[in-house]
């Protein structure tokens, strides 16, 4: 019967601390836009899409060929903002502008 208890409290508490769990993981994802230089055709544009989803904890990448900027999607948790912009202009996409945070 204690056996019982524990296992039902073990649930309700698991339960109630998902969500919780939930926000906290989600707190460490961001949107960034980068404003790159080097783009001059769509197999660039594509390169420069590529290069940011090399790089541990980046969800998704998409250029945008109005604005000349990728925007990227990532945990903040693993790769930071500096990292990025390290990692564009070592591969001759450097970022020409102060990055803007969507989210």
């Amino acid at each position: 019967m204690e056996t019982k208890k524990r296992v039902v409290m073990a649930l309700v508490a698991a339960v109630l601390l998902f969500p919780a769990l939930q926000d906290s993981a989600s707190a460490a994802e961001r949107k960034v836009k980068f404003k790159v230089e080097g783009v001059t055709c769509m197999s660039s544009a594509s390169e420069a899409e590529a290069i940011p989803k090399r790089l541990a904890g980046v969800q998704s990448a998409e250029y945008d060929y109005v604005e000349s900027a990728v925007t990227v999607v990532f945990d903040d948790a693993t790769v930071s903002i500096e990292d990025l912009v390290k990692t564009f202009k070592k591969e001759n996409f450097p970022v020409v502008e102060e990055p803007v945070v969507l989210k």
